[in-house]
């Protein structure tokens, strides 16, 4: 028994054996050797092209790391973070990268694995699937390069008896984590060849599949065993066998982001990628059949066995004359029955599609005729029907998808961090209320107010801090997407917006000491914003007033607090920890009532955000649940392209009654209606770190939190 390691990569649709986006290394000290593998995922396109690069430097930092593995992989994250963090300050912004990384190292039947940023890792073993993906909010969930700090996210496996899969993001948004899990069931020998099958219509994508199988050494330590289209899995999978792809140039070595990457090591790395050259017959599925020399095997025993293994040659290239003269006819006409019943199946699925009543129903219509139609394809590579209803498939997914590309024109800068508010200052969420947006820092703790009508709207700010900076700073003009009330305002006073801090950790306000802010949440019935510290102490923020301690009883027996909301006069607090949403009943100038829990204490871990408009809309990793208690009905955005990558923010549009998701790892906001169907997605360039939405009181205008800035759209009617 060993461990083996499998990969399969597709890059611009053409298979690979190895792809740019995975590495594998060796380390050798005196305490063993230690393989390494990394999987390099770019959060955007300009990032792609140096995703090997990055994956390189990372990996040249481990090898000469005398530390543990866990010390090794941390330090080498860390300086490669570090490093590329340096190369952004220097670049234009559209030469900027961030990426992604899963960083897996074997040794001793133990697999350590460390992730930070966007990246995905499957386990299969005796107690079922398990997904492992850094939390979002989290350190590790921040890529390298990016303005945040990283701090990447540990787990430890046995090889023994279980299944590790490393796996492109992409897949999962595809195929869905059921998906995955059944691919897994089909063991060692079979998982790569039916994931390929689920995945061979993906244009890029990396799968690694580590897992311990009974092989000779010489095979287990092989670093790309070959992979044969003869071999069983393959053979059952229905493909064809794909035509091996060169994998290019290495990289320049010594120059460039690699070495920039790598430069806290040394002063110049040479990049460079160690691929094994490819096999002409590489392809991914089962284990392939290799022929190994028995130990202790003399010559003269090898010589015979070459004598008879050129006899059954004849006697197959034989009959394979035979057959050459006597099957082709039907050989085409089963191609051709098979082209044939492929093109029906997929041209009935299509008008399924198009008859359906839900998104839902036509999404998987669709994936099945493109599936019939791949098996056309299969069969008749040059019919050139297969096109045209190539066309109908696309344009139908291009409906479901309904993507709108803002453009220039289609979004609006409300405002830009950069030179207006003092750093350090990380923004984590926003608020609309009362004709402004409330800002809050993660960083600082401080929470600013922007009166969207221009000017700094009177607000208070605690002593000292009248401004959100006291430096020169540069000044944002209101939108013109903004609701009328907010551009009336901006006409009348020439529209400047200014952020005024209206909260401070440190500061007093009502006799009670400010503490770092949980979470804030708009309560329109009061008009005011309700913010909740670590004390925990409630405190009330309306325009042009101090901040209010209020009273919330029992606040400190609450086990967590994700999220609070407001609805109808009540405040509601999201007790992930707890598996509660508990309502508050207004009394004593707060909400100085019992509490009452409505859920029952549910599984939701992962819960992050809350809306509350008679129904209950909890925010995770998987999406947006929906309870009307004390039942759980189906979620919102049912029929989506792909499942959000990592949401962030949630806001509702009463009057249409539709709901709006930030989707970080997407780059988009997506909507959804009342009855949970997915309606549409908004998408700009600017959306690559999407931190929180929402909404104007009429609707009319949406507003995205980035990392950057704030930005504002009309969404579509």
């Amino acid at each position: 028994m060993g461990i083996w390691v499998g990969r399969y990569a597709i890059v611009g649709g053409a298979v690979r054996e190895h792809g740019p986006w995975f590495l594998e290394r060796e380390r050798s000290q005196d305490d063993g050797v230690v393989r390494l593998l990394i999987l390099v995922e770019p959060i955007d396109e300009r990032s792609a092209p140096f995703c090997e690069q990055v994956a390189d430097a990372v990996a040249e930092l481990f090898i000469h790391e005398s530390a543990s593995v866990t010390g090794g992989l941390l330090r080498a994250i860390r300086r490669a973070h570090a490093n590329l963090e340096e190369w952004n300050r220097r670049s234009l912004r559209e030469h900027r990268v961030a990426v992604g990384i899963t960083c897996a190292v074997i040794r001793d039947g133990e697999v350590t694995i460390a992730q930070a940023g966007p990246g995905v890792v499957y386990v299969r073993d005796a107690q079922g699937l398990r997904r492992l993906a850094p939390e979002a909010g989290t350190p590790a969930a921040n890529p390298l390069g990016g303005v945040e700090a990283v701090d990447p996210a540990f787990s430890s496996e046995r090889s023994t008896q279980s299944l590790i899969l490393l796996v492109s993001s992409v897949v999962e948004q595809r195929l869905g984590v059921a998906a995955i899990g059944a691919v897994l069931e089909a063991g060692p020998d079979r998982a790569l060849a039916e994931l390929f099958t689920r995945t061979r219509a993906i244009q890029d994508m990396t799968a690694v599949l580590v897992a311990e199988i009974d092989l000779p050494d010489e095979l287990l330590r092989s670093p790309s065993p070959e992979l044969h289209a003869d071999s069983p899995a393959w053979a059952d999978s229905g493909v064809q066998e794909p035509t091996a792809v060169d994998s290019g140039p290495a990289s320049s070595g010594g120059s460039g982001l690699g070495a920039a990457v790598a430069r806290g090591w040394r002063s110049a790395i040479s990049i460079r990628t160690d691929r094994a050259p490819y096999a002409d017959r590489n392809v991914p599925g089962a284990l392939g059949r290799l022929g190994v020399r028995r130990a202790g095997e003399r010559p003269d025993a090898m010589q015979q066995r070459v004598r008879v293994g050129a006899l059954v040659g004849v006697a197959v290239l034989a009959l394979v004359l035979l057959g050459w003269c006597t099957l082709p006819s039907i050989v085409s006409q089963d191609r051709s029955a098979q082209f044939n019943d492929a093109m029906a199946s997929a041209a009935t699925h299509l008008q399924a599609a198009a008859q359906a009543t839900d998104v839902t129903r036509s999404r998987t219509e669709l994936q099945t005729a493109a599936s019939e139609l791949a098996r056309a394809r299969a069969a008749q590579p040059t019919d050139g029907r297969i096109a045209g209803l190539q066309a109908q498939i696309d344009q139908a997914v291009k409906g479901l998808d309904a993507v709108s590309d803002l453009g220039e024109a289609g979004l609006k800068k409300v405002l830009a961090f950069d030179g207006v508010i003092t750093a350090p200052f990380t923004p984590a969420a926003l608020a609309f209320g009362d004709g402004a947006l409330w800002l809050l820092d993660s960083q600082r703790g401080r929470v600013f107010r922007i009166d969207l009508a221009g000017g700094t709207g009177g607000s208070s700010t605690p002593s000292g801090s009248a401004t959100a900076s006291s430096t020169p700073r540069a000044t944002a003009t209101a939108t013109t997407s903004a609701s009328p009330t907010a551009v009336a305002g901006a006409a009348a006073g020439a529209g400047r917006l200014e952020p005024v801090e209206v909260y401070r950790p440190g500061a007093t306000y009502g006799g009670s000491p400010a503490r770092e802010p949980r979470v804030i949440t708009w309560d329109a019935t009061g008009r005011r914003l309700l913010l909740l510290d670590t004390g925990p102490t409630l405190f009330s923020i309306a325009s042009k007033q101090e901040p209010t301690p209020i009273a919330m009883r029992g606040a400190k027996d609450l086990r967590s607090v994700a999220a609070i909301a407001t609805y109808s006069g009540n405040l509601y607090a999201l007790d992930p920890a707890g598996g509660e949403i508990w309502r508050y009943l207004p009394g004593g100038g707060g909400f100085d009532s019992e509490r009452s829990g409505l859920l029952g204490g549910i599984e939701m871990a992962d819960a992050r955000g809350l809306l509350v408009d008679g129904d209950f809309y909890v925010l995770g990793t998987a999406g947006v649940r929906r309870f009307r208690p004390p039942r759980e009905l189906p979620p919102l955005l049912q029929g989506i392209d792909r499942p959000l990558a990592s949401p962030a923010g949630l806001a509702a549009d009463s009057q249409r009654q539709l709901y709006y998701a930030g989707d970080r790892g997407g780059h988009r906001v997506v909507v959804s209606d009342r009855e949970g169907a997915y309606r549409r997605q908004y998408r700009h360039p600017q959306f690559i770190d999407v931190r929180g939405v929402a909404l104007s009181a009429d609707g009319a205008t949406a507003y995205v939190l980035t990392g950057e800035g704030i930005f504002s759209f009309a969404p579509a009617p």
